[in-house]
């Protein structure tokens, strides 16, 4: 239900019919006009197909990635069978497995400027066997109105079927119901490209007036391509009407009690659609709300006294038919994903394609838990991974706590939340590792050492999500911090063994080996981003360390060019990611070294300042970014870790800086614990395990949940805005 301004300059031209009231009533004889299906596509057609872009024409050549053609079903002969419904027959909540809530504003009031606040509790729920969902005048996070906005996502998704919902409208000026559908994964790329079905819209200035439409990368009101009709319906707000959809492999149609009035055919108007004019071959979710005012609703102005307004729906039916469930979509993968380094740009096809800047979030807390954004911090003894694997091992056994380990492990990240990062449009995950999760405490290989990675690269490669392979905690800790999985608490130099100590040359040649093994593993696989070398080299400790900054320097570059060279014997087309903690003064110039297909890394935190007082968070930020602008180093830039805390604000125009700076980045991170949830895109559960003393029954319960999380909706929705925008060269 993106912004329709075009309607309130009178582009639509309605194909009208008066229906009778009633939900599956029948239209009377004496008022109907030609409605016929033929006689409707023929209208449309002549009204919205008289001008397509040059950018939309057809090419004799046939694409590769044709839709919505050459399917075999008899489209009379359907019989369809009912998969998803709700009648609403009980009381008080709509039912939590069949219904979520967006909530909040959006982003520019959901896009279109709209006035009111959408809740999860007050506006929405059932009573007398009717849904009702209600838009009130009253305050709520600084809106003057609130209202309900009530998906089926992740509880109803379906690709093809007949949906009905029986409902009667709100009423007076302002007033903006729909009824519609958005893509549940938006495989195709952010809106309009991955597609959007409005089976029924209102506005209350325009009180008999149901609208229907779809919207895609080349049929959309901006580019005035748009694909819509109306029809008349006296009473709406009145009566119930049973308004449905038809949504088949190759059209959609779209009806008022059982009466079809808009009709799309993608190959009446292209030879060869692709998923730009038919991305209708994805899962999609069903939506209800009632939007007050807005580019649309509220461009005749608003009249709040009408409220309350309801919408009440009587019930939603899903229905889809077997003679198109074996219709299998097209998985769509680029022919040549594979990113190198071309200047300070990647490119995909080996460098030589198309320009990619990696856009998303990191996996912290999967393969190397943080106490603070993990669920064991209730004891002081355990404040990094390598006490974890002490305390259980010493508890439990070796094998028992592997088990353990893996169990949590399995829970933390899932499928789902692969789907998640798609549907919201990032294209990159940076995962963290440990160095134990590969080797043991001899430092062997576990026989299924790469178990755990294949599976998360692969995962991500069915959703055309890069991953950038991380050493997070390398042998003997490179920074002494609880994030290696050591903390040396009040002495990180000593902690540092990476480094310093009898240890120090052991400890890097075994790192060394590891990277070897998953370079020569990865080394083929398209959808490895890079290998980032080394989190945050002495990042702590090296403020009060013992050696001088350039004494640092050297030892870290001379063990970046050793791994360097020994993984470009096995792996010579990687990008291989060096980390400067935090500054480009940390790294060379790579020509000085003759380092080829490389990019660098930096950091980014103002913890002095998590509200952004002053725009304090920006400023850090455009210093860091002018810093990396002087140095002018001939590699591509990433932004590897960040966060701007509290403020939505200071999110919004630093993502901007970046997305406009072309610097590639991933935030920190992906999910944390409640209690600092102004770092996480999702919360988790926290509850304060205590490795010490807790059960094993009670860790397995315990790490069973750690998947459970809610949604960071406001840092959603800013990030949302900034993974779909296509990249403009700076």
């Amino acid at each position: 239900m993106k912004t329709k301004k075009w309607k309130c300059l009178g582009i639509v031209l309605a194909v009208s019919a008066a229906l009778a009231a009633g939900c599956g009533g029948n239209m009377s004889e004496n008022a109907k006009t030609d409605t016929t299906e033929e006689s409707t596509e023929r209208v449309f057609q002549t009204r919205v197909g008289t001008k397509v872009p040059d950018a939309f024409k057809e090419t004799t050549e046939e694409p590769e990635d044709v839709k919505a053609k050459n399917f075999d079903y008899e489209e009379d002969n359907m019989d369809y069978k009912l998969v998803w419904s709700d009648e609403f027959d009980y009381e008080g909540m709509p039912d939590e497995s069949k219904w979520g809530y967006d909530i909040g504003t959006g982003s520019n009031g959901w896009g279109n400027q709209e006035l009111q606040y959408y809740t999860d509790e007050g506006n929405a729920w059932v009573e007398d066997g009717k849904l009702v969902i209600e838009l009130r005048k009253e305050e709520k996070e600084g809106c003057k109105y609130t209202s309900a906005r009530l998906v089926t996502k992740g509880k109803g998704d379906w690709t093809y079927g007949k949906i009905e919902v029986c409902a009667k409208l709100p009423s007076g000026r302002g007033t903006w119901p729909a009824i519609w559908m958005l893509p549940t994964d938006w495989v195709y790329g952010g809106w309009p490209a991955s597609g959007e079905i409005d089976i029924m819209e209102h506005v209350g200035y325009d009180p008999d007036v149901i609208h229907g439409s779809i919207h895609t990368q080349s049929y959309y009101h901006s580019i005035g391509t748009q694909k819509t009709n109306t029809v008349t319906v006296p009473g709406v707000s009145d009566d119930f009407h049973v308004y449905g959809l038809e949504w088949l492999p190759d059209k959609i149609k779209i009806s008022v009690d059982g009466e079809a009035y808009f009709s799309f055919t993608p190959t009446d108007f292209v030879e060869n659609p692709t998923y730009k004019e038919w991305p209708f071959d994805e899962k999609m979710y069903l939506i209800l709300n009632i939007a007050f005012g807005g580019g649309w609703g509220g461009c005749m102005g608003i009249d709040d006294e009408i409220l309350p307004q309801r919408m009440e729906v009587d019930y939603v039916r899903v229905y889809q038919s077997p003679k198109v469930s074996d219709i299998k979509r097209e998985e769509r993968v680029p022919e040549q994903p594979f990113l190198k380094a071309d200047g300070k740009l990647l490119r995909d096809n080996f460098g030589a394609g198309e320009i990619v800047q990696l856009k998303g979030t990191n996996a912290g807390g999967y393969l190397l838990q943080e106490f603070w954004m993990t669920t064991t911090g209730a004891s002081k003894e355990v404040a990094a991974e390598e006490d974890i694997y002490r305390i259980l091992t010493e508890r439990f056994g070796e094998e028992t706590c592997r088990e353990l380990i893996a169990l949590y492990q399995d829970n933390y990240w899932t499928e789902a939340d692969f789907d998640y990062c798609k549907q919201i449009g990032m294209n990159c995950i940076r995962l963290p590792l440990w160095y134990r999760n590969l080797v043991d405490e001899n430092g062997t290989f576990y026989e299924n050492w790469s178990e755990r990675l294949d599976w998360f690269v692969e995962q991500a490669a069915k959703r055309q999500i890069y991953v950038i392979l991380d050493m997070h905690g390398a042998p003997g800790s490179q920074n002494g911090s609880d994030h290696s999985g050591r903390d040396g608490k009040e002495n990180k130099e000593a902690a540092s063994e990476f480094f310093f100590g009898e240890h120090a040359v052991e400890n890097q040649e075994q790192y060394y080996e590891i990277w070897e093994k998953i370079a020569e593993h990865f080394r083929e696989n398209p959808w490895v981003a890079g290998y980032d070398l080394l989190n945050e080299p002495y990042c702590t400790y090296r403020y009060n360390s013992s050696k001088t900054a350039e004494e640092l320097h050297q030892m870290l570059w001379g063990i970046y060019d050793t791994v360097y060279q020994r993984i470009r014997a096995v792996d010579p087309d990687h990008v291989l990611i060096m980390e400067a903690t935090w500054d480009p003064v940390d790294l060379p110039d790579p020509s000085d070294y003759g380092w080829e297909n490389v990019m660098y890394e930096y950091h980014n935190y103002l913890y002095d300042d998590y509200d952004n007082q002053a725009g304090k968070q920006i400023t850090n930020m455009k210093k860091k970014l002018d810093a990396i602008t002087s140095a002018d180093y001939k590699v591509p830039s990433y932004l590897g870790e960040f966060s701007y805390f509290n403020s939505l604000d200071a999110w919004d125009e630093g993502i901007n800086l970046l997305n406009e700076s072309g610097i590639n980045w991933t935030t920190w991170t992906y999910k944390v614990v409640k209690e600092y949830g102004n770092w996480g895109i999702r919360n988790q559960k926290n509850d304060n395990l205590n490795l010490e003393t807790a059960s094993e029954e009670e860790i397995r319960e315990s790490w069973s949940a750690v998947g459970t999380a809610t949604e960071n909706t406001g840092l959603r929705r800013v990030l949302e805005k900034y993974y779909w925008k296509e990249y403009i060269a700076p």
